[in-house]
């Protein structure tokens, strides 16, 4: 039998066949990078064209002002720059995602009488409670089409001022570790 150098990390015991991953080429790197981004602006910018009047607009300036916050955050909080390029491209998947799945949701329960609700949940509903079902069900995508960005744009501030912060902080400590006498 051979003898396999391991890398200090594997346990040869434990994986007894371990091969390194070769790296990766930095143009699949890039386009795998540029295929997701891709993806989150043709479903931020498709997924608006099904929404009408006032959710297109919306979704459309409410989109475009998440990914511009996040150039701005990114541009001025260096460290945290892969990190927030990463969060708004999957908050914005995420988002969009889930307001096309509800808004298919609700137009399914929009066609079905207070009768056939009330068949399906063995009790007899009606047909204002079948209505005021459908009226949360569409409130709550608006709840979800204003608080996702709300919560974004908070996720930012705190990244920003946390990022903030700390230079302050390291750099009072600094200030004060170089004004101290030596020690003898």
């Amino acid at each position: 039998m051979q003898d396999t150098e391991y890398p200090a990390h594997v346990d040869s015991r434990i994986h007894p066949h371990y091969q390194p991953t070769p790296a990766r080429h930095p143009i699949e790197d890039g386009t795998r990078l540029g295929s997701g981004y891709a993806a989150a602006v043709i479903l931020w910018l498709g997924g608006s064209a099904v929404f009408q009047y006032l959710g297109h607009t919306l979704i459309i300036f409410l989109g475009l002002g998440m990914w511009v916050s996040a150039a701005v955050a990114a541009s001025m909080v260096r460290e945290q720059a892969v990190a927030i390029a990463q969060r708004v491209k999957w908050v914005i998947l995420g988002w969009m995602g889930f307001l096309l799945a509800y808004r298919f949701v609700i137009t399914r329960l929009s066609n079905i009488s207070s009768a056939q609700m009330g068949a399906a949940l063995g009790i007899n509903v009606p047909q204002a409670s079948a209505m005021a079902g459908i009226g949360w069900a569409t409130d709550m995508l608006f709840v979800i089409l204003i608080g996702v960005p709300i919560y974004y744009g908070w996720w930012l501030a705190q990244t920003f001022f946390a990022h903030r912060g700390r230079q302050r902080v390291e750099s009072r400590l600094d200030e004060q570790q170089r004004r101290r006498p030596p020690l003898r």
